[in-house]
This record gives structure tokens, C-alpha cells and sequence, in this order.
């Protein structure tokens, strides 16, 4: 079966310094996604997921041209993840990511 995807991301984006060496880092894509295949194409856009980072200095160069960054983030699920299609579907094919809980009921054997 041949197809063809597509896939196409604009993103907002900003830094907000918070002190000299404290910034947040936030980015939303809009993503634009297409597949072609031989029974249908489908294409779906959207919001995707929002990152948020936290980005502290920790060296600077005595020229100020090199600095050694650190940062941590977390990613919000805004995109739409549709579960039916998971199944056969490339996942980078979703606007967003799922979470999914481990049931407790699944046990590793001796």
C-alpha cells in the first residue's frame, strides 16, 4: 500500500527573562497534518501540546559570547490524541500525546 504523510508545524513561541540568569521558555505548535493513500486522504490541524521550560545560566564565558545552559520542562496536554485510531496509525499522525495508567491487575510472572 503506498501513501504519503505530510507533516507541518507553526509555532508561538517566547522567552521571559525572570532575573539575569532565570528565563521560562513556553512554545504552542499549530500542526497541519496530511496523508495520502490509495482508499482516502485524510487531514487533520490543530493545537497541538504546550511546553513550558525553566532555563537557568550556570557559566558564562568572560566575553559573554558562550553560555552553559540548564533547564527543565514539562509538556501540557492540549492537542486532540484520538485513541481509535492509535492502531496502525503513525502516533507522530496525532495533534497531541496520551497518558495512560498502568492497570494494577498486570503482574510479571516467576
Amino acid at each position: 500500500m503506498t501513501q504519503d504523510q505530510y507533516f507541518n508545524t507553526i509555532q508561538l513561541w517566547g522567552k521571559i527573562p525572570l532575573t539575569k540568569k532565570l528565563s521560562v521558555y513556553a512554545s504552542l505548535p499549530f500542526h497541519f497534518h496530511e496523508k495520502k493513500t490509495l482508499q482516502e486522504d485524510i487531514r487533520i490541524n490543530g493545537i497541538g501540546d504546550l511546553n513550558l521550560m525553566g532555563i537557568y545560566q550556570l557559566l558564562n564565558s568572560k566575553d559573554n559570547i558562550h553560555q552553559l545552559n540548564g533547564g527543565v520542562g514539562v509538556k501540557v496536554p492540549l492537542g486532540k490524541f484520538d485513541e481509535k485510531g492509535i492502531s496502525g496509525v503513525n502516533p507522530s499522525f496525532q495533534l497531541g500525546i496520551t497518558l495512560r495508567k498502568q492497570s494494577s491487575d498486570s503482574k510479571l510472572s516467576d
